[in-house]
Formats: C-alpha cells, sequence, structure tokens
C-alpha cells in the first residue's frame, strides 16, 4: 500500500506538514491545526515517507513553514526537515523513543493474531480516557490502515534514529505526555538528554492528543 498524502486547505497562508503516528490520520492534525494548510502523509510505508513528501512539495511549489510528527512519525518527520532547504525544526508529539526492537516483534505478532483486540487497548493507552475511543476508532477505519501496513510500522521503529538528531544543526522539539505509557518519561527524559532535543511535559496528557482537553494543552506548544 503506498502512503496517503491528505491535503487540507486552510485561512491562515501557513502550510504545516505533519506525518501521522501508527493507527493514526489526518484527524489527528485537524484537532491542532484547524486553521493551517495541512498536508498529512499517514505512513503505510515509511521507508518511503520522505521521498514521497519531496515530490509532493516539488510538484506543489509550497513553502512549508512547520514539520510536525506523531508517535512513529517523529523520526520521519526529521528525516524530512533535515532535507528542506532552508532547514526547518521538527515538533514532535509523544515521539517514540528508545524502544526496544523485541517489544515491537511482540506487538507486531499480537496484531498480526487478533488486531481488533490489540488496537483497541492501544488507543485507551493513549488517549488517557475512555470516552473518547470512538473518534480513534473511525480516524483509523476512515484512513484504511490494514495489518500489513501496521506491521511495517513496527518493523520501522527497530531503527535507532536518536543518532540523526546529532546531523542536522536544527534544535529539534518534543511535546511529551506525563501520563505517557507508551513512550514512558524516563526514556524519553534520558533520550531528549542524550542527543539535545528541547523536551516540553504536559500533565494529564497520555501518547497521543485525543480528548479536547488534551488538544487545549498541545495546541499551543505546537504553533
Amino acid at each position: 500500500m503506498k502512503n496517503r498524502i491528505d491535503v487540507i486547505p486552510g485561512a491562515s497562508g501557513k502550510t504545516v506538514v505533519c506525518i501521522a503516528g501508527w493507527a493514526t490520520g489526518p484527524a489527528l492534525f485537524d484537532r491542532l491545526f484547524p486553521n493551517d494548510r495541512r498536508v498529512v502523509i499517514t505512513p503505510f510505508e515509511p521507508v518511503t515517507v520522505v521521498q514521497d513528501l519531496r515530490c509532493w512539495v516539488q510538484e506543489d511549489g509550497a513553502s512549508i513553514d512547520r514539520v510536525l510528527g506523531a508517535s512513529m512519525g517523529v523520526p520521519l518527520a526529521i528525516q524530512f526537515a533535515e532535507t528542506a532547504t532552508p532547514r526547518v525544526p521538527v515538533i514532535g508529539i509523544g515521539a517514540n523513543a528508545g524502544l526496544a526492537p523485541a517489544a515491537m516483534d511482540g506487538i507486531a505478532g499480537m496484531v498480526r493474531r487478533l488486531p481488533n483486540a490489540y488496537l483497541r487497548p492501544f488507543w485507551r493507552s493513549c488517549a488517557g480516557v475512555l470516552d473518547d475511543e470512538s473518534w480513534m476508532m473511525n480516524a483509523f477505519l476512515d484512513v484504511g490502515w490494514t495489518v500489513e501496513s501496521l506491521t511495517a510500522g513496527l518493523d520501522f521503529l527497530k531503527w535507532s534514529w536518536g543518532e540523526t538528531l546529532l546531523t542536522g544543526g536544527v534544535t529539534h522539539t518534543f511535546i511529551h505526555g506525563a501520563d505517557d505509557v507508551i513512550s514512558p518519561m524516563g526514556i524519553m527524559s534520558k533520550f531528549a538528554q542524550t542527543y539535545g532535543v528541547e523536551l516540553h511535559i504536559i500533565d494529564g496528557v497520555g501518547h497521543l492528543p485525543v480528548g479536547p482537553y488534551s488538544v487545549d494543552r498541545l495546541r499551543g506548544k505546537c504553533q
């Protein structure tokens, strides 16, 4: 399955490149940037995301104001931003940092066996609340993730991408929920110190900004 690129118009005059995470899609960024033109790529095939975005920018001629990544999309956003002219710092939401490859293999096995049974608790852990779970489910179904694209994302996460942060000459900003159970704060704090990332921690927020409370807390940090 090829990567999906959605372009959503906005009135602000700014163009924001957004790279979605595992099992998410454009709806996540609609809540954060309702007034900006959003170029959202859903990484069904992570290894070709950067090239696909380069081709889109060349064809569109857009001037990119910001690059954002969510979860699995953070290292992809960094890869893309470091090829941009001029260089563009990345805002990363819920970066998957320091996760063991064995953990990715274990999750991939569960997804192959019982995808719906695994994804439901995954979304719950992202949200930190249960009342907005239907939004995550609808976003997943509308975008078109498959078992094959989900496991491709997990394989991609085995890449040790921290070293990339040391080569670009740009300071990136990570926004992390204090209640994130996908990428725990202890691991994220150590990662940020090692690779010179500016880290903002927001209390009461999980892995992804799902509920209205979480979105309101994160929106100001992403501007």
